[in-house]
């Protein structure tokens, strides 16, 4: 004789308690993404997902951008204002607009060794 099949089922009540709050309150909320844009299909996908949910809410979305990376002119504003005797710029897509704002500047070079 087969063995019933046991189900077993989770329920998260605080998502339940946010949709019940948003049904009633949801209409010209605010909604701030601060977070990097999705740049993955998946990314991307999930984000429609969300985008739906605010538009069934009436919720109104604000991106913030914040991927931990600072903007070049404030990059270039440190630099600038550090002074620094030597600069070696890493991590960067355009290390020569450094020479703009560095006197003494080394553009590093993969592989080779540095002494500080």
């Amino acid at each position: 004789m087969p063995r019933k099949r046991e189900v077993n089922w989770s329920f998260d009540f605080k998502k339940v308690k946010i949709l019940n709050y948003l049904r009633a309150n949801g209409d010209g909320a605010r909604y701030i993404h601060s977070a990097s844009e999705p740049y993955t299909e998946e990314q991307e996908i999930s984000q429609d997902r969300v985008d739906s949910w605010l538009e069934h809410f009436g919720m109104h979305k604000f991106q913030s951008h914040c991927s931990g990376h600072a903007r070049g002119q404030d990059l270039l504003k440190a630099v600038s204002e550090i002074e620094a005797k030597t600069l070696y710029p890493i991590h960067t897509e355009h290390p020569e607009a450094y020479k703009a704002v560095s006197k003494n500047m080394i553009l590093v070079q993969e592989g080779k060794k540095y002494e500080l």
